[in-house]
């Protein structure tokens, strides 16, 4: 590729090299192939190099040289930087060089070649080498032929040498790009200068109408020939991604003058059981049966190994679509929804502690009370016997003798008594008292347990009553002032939960766009009915989704055993049959929201549009361009499709065949506002449930009074026939 052998070569050779890479190629890795011949010519050259920050290694070529194995060791060498690759075209091995180069797919964007030529008549024979090269776009070769006599002032001339793609018929293309010269240095060409800042494929806008083989994804049962449907933009809804993504490929065709040889396939191309991907789209770059994937794909780190990607076009979002169930449909019981399960325990323990301190505080008002009144009866009774004493001291005096005769009398009579017939008497005695005593303590503790309970529950009852702001009988001017503050902060604080809670209740039913569903996992706890749209990457993100709430759903709601083929099987639907279930049951389906948004302008009206919610199964993720694995082709269509991106011709295209989202613009009405009796289902059965309970209580009780009146009453002893025996 390059011929020295020429005294001239000497440090401006080398100083063209460095003026080239800085301003140009931006590159200090430099490797140079030389022959013996040449060998001191390149040394100088290194030597001039190395100073200024450049890495240089000198290989010899020759006929011995393993040149297979050289190539080898500089890509192994330099994986990831740039690397300049300096070639003597005067060695007898330097075509075959480039060819192996060419055999290895070393002659791309990542090596820039300098090829350096040191007669004219050399030019022909290096350009007939370089036409039948794997030489592409992407390609960086420029060629610096040495000038001698017949313009002794000028030295160099450079050649950018590259070809639109050798395997698909391209042609070698030669461009003067400038010349260097001992008194001007390094000059470019107007129009390279003007380009040179934009990139490789600035410069290289005429691709000479080479043909490209390009993979569709049709999932539609076509009806018309699949280019038709590529090419015309009708019904947008139908394959979106595949028809915005050849959109986007048509405009890059005509910027660039390529040619299409269309395909279809019905599948992208996913991971199959065995780690691989052989289907689809996918499977067809990855065997280098077509150059380019005609539809927008999910990057995923699977696929890098088989493609390359280009740039982001398509901006895709699925979601479940549904119509949000009233309030009262969400829940079991919507008059315990305004407050949580911990409130409702709370006030439940206050209520107790309520009902406790309203009971303690009026039992220590009555023992107070009643002391009082005992104390008075007491004062009361000892004024009348200091009264009555006096009048009383003579009679007994009086009388005094007559009693002492008669007990004389009644102890004569009970001496004569048997000692025997004395002792049982005493022994009865004794037991009826005891029987009496605990008769008693019984009777005593039944009522006050009793009472306790008794005034336990006109507590709680008070604290309903409180927390329903009805009034109450049990406090008056006489109450003690403990009972009145109880009751009063009792009833503030009853006041204030009822309005939260009536205030809760109240604007549940005024809200019109109330969402009791927001998540994956509330759509799973529903009782809504899912179903997915049939389309090959959603059955791939269902099934291979390693999020758990989403993994629930899809085995709770869309698998399903199947009676009729005695085997698993799925909720896949049409979208026309999944929004037609959306409109008229509780059924939420996914969908692409462009097929979704059609059919809900055709089929639905303006209160089922309002009513609609959506939730993401997954972020918006934008789909990229894929090619073969290390296409040259792939700085191509990434910068076209940018270059669409920046001047909007992408977001064009993406407002057609993405329709906007149907906007809810009806007003409300009063209907909107009606109560159904699944509403208030709840309150009938506390009703029913508080009449059932009454009556029964009324029946127990009507049992036990006549079971009590119907037993023979038994007769009870009177404290004086015990006072009697004794």
């Amino acid at each position: 590729m390059v011929t020295l052998g020429n005294d001239k070569i000497d440090n401006n050779l080398a100083e063209s090299f460095r003026a080239y890479t800085e301003t140009h190629k931006l590159i200090k890795i430099m490797e140079l192939f030389s022959c013996e011949s040449s060998m001191n010519q390149f040394l100088s050259i290194a030597k001039f190099l190395m100073p200024k920050g450049f890495y240089c290694n000198i290989n010899i070529i020759d006929e011995r040289s393993n040149i297979e194995m050289r190539l080898s060791t500089i890509k192994n060498k330099h994986p990831v930087r740039r690397t300049m690759m300096i070639v003597d075209t005067t060695c007898l091995s330097g075509g075959n060089l480039l060819k192996m180069a060419s055999m290895m797919e070393m002659l791309n964007g990542h090596y820039h070649w300098i090829l350096v030529e040191a007669f004219a008549q050399q030019h022909k024979s290096i350009i007939e080498l370089l036409s039948v090269l794997n030489i592409s776009i992407s390609s960086e070769i420029t060629l610096f032929r040495i000038q001698q006599q017949q313009q002794p002032s000028l030295l160099l001339l450079l050649y950018d040498v590259w070809n639109p793609s050798y395997h698909h018929g391209g042609q070698l293309i030669v461009t003067e790009l400038g010349n260097y010269t001992n008194a001007n240095g390094l000059q470019y060409h107007e129009h390279f200068r003007k380009q040179v800042s934009a990139g490789v494929i600035k410069r290289r806008m005429n691709m000479q109408g080479i043909k490209l083989k390009v993979m569709c994804v049709i999932q539609e049962e076509l009806r018309e020939p699949f280019e038709q449907l590529l090419y015309e933009s009708y019904e947008p809804w139908r394959d979106p991604i595949t028809r915005f993504s050849f959109s986007l490929l048509e405009i890059i065709r005509e910027m660039f003058n390529l040619t299409y040889t269309l395909e279809h396939t019905k599948s992208w191309g996913y991971l199959q059981d065995d780690g691989s991907i052989v289907d689809g789209m996918i499977g067809a770059l990855r065997r280098k049966e077509v150059d380019v994937g005609g539809s927008a794909l999910f990057f995923r780190v699977e696929r890098l190994q088989y493609i390359s990607l280009t740039a982001e076009s398509w901006n895709h979002r699925t979601c479940f679509i549904f119509q949000q169930p009233d309030y009262s449909a969400t829940i079991q019981n919507p008059f315990l929804k305004p407050l949580d399960v911990d409130v409702w325990i709370i006030l439940g323990i206050f209520g107790l502690v309520f009902a406790f301190t309203l009971n303690l505080v009026e039992g220590l008002h009555r023992c107070v009370k009643q002391m009082k009144v005992k104390q008075h009866n007491i004062t009361h009774k000892k004024q009348i016997i200091n009264q009555s004493h006096k009048s009383q001291h003579h009679n007994i005096k009086k009388h005094r003798n007559v009693i002492e005769q008669n007990m004389n009398v009644v102890k004569c009579g009970k001496s004569r008594c048997n000692d025997t017939k004395r002792k049982k008497q005493k022994a009865k005695k004794r037991i009826i008292s005891l029987c009496l005593s605990q008769n008693q303590q019984s009777k005593n503790f039944y009522a006050a347990a009793v009472r306790v309970f008794n005034h336990l529950f006109n507590g709680l009852l008070i604290f309903i009553g409180a927390l329903s702001l009805q009034g109450l009988s049990m406090t008056n001017r006489t109450s003690p002032a403990a009972m009145k503050i109880t009751v009063y902060i009792m009833m503030m604080f009853g006041f204030l939960i009822y309005q939260f809670y009536s205030g809760s209740i109240v604007s549940s039913v005024f809200d019109s766009k109330h969402e009791s569903i927001k998540t994956l996992e509330d759509l799973s706890n529903s009782n809504l009915e899912l179903g997915l749209e049939d389309v090959v990457y959603d059955r791939d993100i269902f099934k291979h989704s390693k999020d758990p709430v989403l993994k629930r759903l899809y085995h709770k709601k869309i698998e399903f055993y199947n009676k009729t083929t005695r085997s698993l099987d799925y909720k896949f639907y049409t979208p026309e049959y999944g929004m037609e279930m959306v409109r008229t049951k509780a059924f939420a389906f996914h969908i692409q929201e462009a097929a979704a948004y059609k059919i809900i302008r055709q089929t639905f009206d303006e209160k089922l549009i309002c009513k609609l919610s959506e939730i993401n199964t997954y972020r918006p993720q934008v789909l990229v361009g894929g090619l073969q694995k290390n296409s040259t082709f792939r700085e191509l269509f990434a910068y076209g499709t940018r270059r669409l991106k920046e001047v909007g011709l992408m977001n064009r295209w993406r407002q057609i065949f993405r329709l906007p989202k149907p906007k809810c613009a009806r007003n409300l009405q009063a209907s909107d506002f009606q109560v159904d009796i699944t509403a208030i289902y709840p309150l009938l059965i506390l009703l029913s449930a508080g009449f059932s309970l009454g009556l029964m209580v009324l029946i127990v009780e009507f049992w036990v009074f006549h079971r009590a009146k119907s037993q023979k009453p038994q007769r009870k002893l009177k404290q004086t026939e015990f006072m009697y025996l004794e």
